[in-house]
């Protein structure tokens, strides 16, 4: 089932942790992307973490796998790390830079790993450049499910553009984190897919592996799934 694989890429997510420094490190969970080291193959294009994100973890973090199309945000509400998820990706899909605005600020860094095939690069600052730039290829997310923690949520997307498209792939299953606050997205990851697996997937290393190769810095190799 979906869960339990995303179950276990957050398991995953979360063995990798490493203390942020805060004054409560006990409770901090600093989140890598996971790494899978195929043995003998050379290095082609999963992705050591291009940035990593600290969420503060509750004892028991809230899990949520239906989502409402809505730009709402309530800042004091308990859940408003769900609903400025739920309002940034609808914004986005509605093509609404003026309500993408009232939740990202132009200032932060966006990490799009698994945009690099139609954005040229993973590491954007401005909402407005990468939307736009994103929006040109008919770029979209659906939300699936969401783990929200204190300060953001970690959360999986099928992601569909004409790029994909025109290269058979209809949708890109990945995970994407945030740190949030109040209806604010102060930061933002895009990971590359890696975990769940499918002929979607494997097609995108399979195609894109030039690309991702040059529009990033980091180290990235294909997944041992899609190199069999």
């Amino acid at each position: 089932m979906r869960w339990s694989v995303f179950a276990a890429a957050v398991a995953v997510l979360l063995a990798a942790c490493v203390e942020s420094g805060v004054d409560d490190p006990s409770t901090t969970t600093e989140l890598a992307a996971p790494v899978t080291e195929p043995e003998g193959q050379a290095t082609t294009t999963t992705i050591t973490q291009p940035t990593t994100l600290t969420l503060r973890e509750p004892d028991d973090p809230l899990e949520f796998t239906e989502f409402e199309t809505t730009t709402a945000c309530e800042p004091t509400a308990d859940d408003s790390n769900l609903q400025v998820i739920q309002a940034f990706v609808t914004a986005y899909n509605e093509r609404d830079l003026d309500m993408l605005r009232e939740f990202v600020s132009e200032s932060i860094t966006i990490a799009d790993m698994s945009g690099i095939p139609h954005l040229g690069e993973d590491d954007w600052t401005g909402v407005s450049r990468w939307a736009e730039a994103g929006w040109s290829v008919d770029d979209r997310f659906e939300l699936t499910r969401l783990v929200m923690y204190d300060s953001g949520s970690v959360f999986e997307v099928e992601r569909s553009n004409d790029v994909l498209r025109s290269n058979g792939i209809d949708q890109l299953h990945h995970l994407w984190k945030t740190h949030s606050s109040n209806c604010t997205i102060s930061h933002m990851v895009l990971y590359l897919p890696f975990d769940e697996l499918g002929s979607a997937e494997c097609r995108f290393w399979e195609v894109f592996s030039d690309e991702l190769a040059e529009g990033t810095t980091q180290d990235i190799i294909e997944p041992e799934a899609c190199s069999r």
